[in-house]
């Protein structure tokens, strides 16, 4: 029935597909993205939090804040781990991306952190961009920069 009603609309139309071209669709699905923040100090996760799951969305919105108490002597041996996750009910949860911010991190990880202490309690926005996987963002040793 379906084969019929393309073939009349196709008739009606004026146009035909040539015999033989085959029509690739692809399907981008909707992701549950949520962000995954961990605390690291010498390449060890020592806190962890994370966002809320935004549903079926592309573009999340997040009004929230992670916040982290760090003794002022020990700031500069911790960094921040960002990930951006997709939540998946059945299975497992897929990275999307991931960025780093913390005294050994490099370009605009750096400098958010630099400001960030340079204006404690004030919250500092900065766009980061998405690493495609964490080895690509291996912290290199503490005072090897």
């Amino acid at each position: 029935m379906l084969m019929e009603t393309d073939q009349r609309e196709e008739e009606e139309s004026g146009f035909r597909f040539p015999q033989g071209v085959c029509f690739i669709v692809f399907v981008f699905e909707w992701i549950d993205p949520y962000v995954k923040v961990s605390l690291i100090c010498d390449g060890r996760r020592l806190k962890k939090r994370k966002t809320t799951t935004k549903r079926s969305t592309l573009n999340p919105v997040y009004n929230e804040a992670i916040i982290f108490d760090i003794p002022p002597e020990n700031v500069e041996q911790v960094s921040l781990s960002i990930t951006v996750m997709d939540y998946d009910r059945v299975g497992h949860n897929e990275v999307i991306g991931v960025c780093y911010t913390g005294p050994d991190a490099q370009g605009l990880g750096r400098d958010h952190w630099t400001e960030m202490l340079a204006y404690p309690r004030k919250p500092i926005t900065h766009w980061h961009s998405l690493g495609e996987d964490r080895r690509q963002f291996t912290l290199p040793p503490p005072g090897a920069l």
